[in-house]
């Protein structure tokens, strides 16, 4: 009776071996088609890297004329913007001398501008003896310079 008891329960101990192996067989199955997805998740992701680093040298490589040329831009904006500032400083000036002129001649009632010859060398009268032929031609080219 021992025996058939330990007959017994070494049957039942094989049933529920073999049925654990038929269940971690199922499992290894599941396990071994998910290596086979992943393997194959594993080869696009790679590929999809060898496509992202070819498209990142390709930009880098049209970035870089377009970003010596923004440079490039860049520094004549800048070229011209303080060439701006200079002009606007100096018409500032010009306009601010220009006002004051107006004012001084308001002030003395005049209003009209100077006559051309007003303020301008004149040689003197009777002085052609004094002054040389060379002033006199050095004269005549500056006023027709003018």
């Amino acid at each position: 009776m021992v025996s058939l008891l330990l007959d017994g329960l070494v049957a039942v101990l094989l049933v529920a071996t073999i049925a654990y192996a038929a269940l971690l067989n199922r499992r290894l199955g599941i396990l071994r088609k998910g290596k086979e997805e992943l393997r194959e998740i594993v080869n696009s992701f790679d590929a999809a890297m060898t496509r992202i680093e070819t498209g990142l040298r390709k930009l880098k490589q049209a970035g870089n004329p377009t970003s010596g040329e923004l440079k490039e831009l860049v520094a004549e904006a800048r070229a011209l913007r303080d060439e701006l500032s200079f002009l606007l400083d100096r018409g500032g000036a010009l306009a601010g001398r220009l006002e004051k002129s107006t004012k001084v001649r308001s002030r003395n009632g005049n209003g009209r501008p100077r006559p051309a010859s007003e303020g301008r060398y004149q040689p003197r009268q009777g002085a052609g003896s004094e002054a040389s032929e060379a002033a006199q031609e050095l004269l005549a080219a500056l006023r027709s310079t003018r």
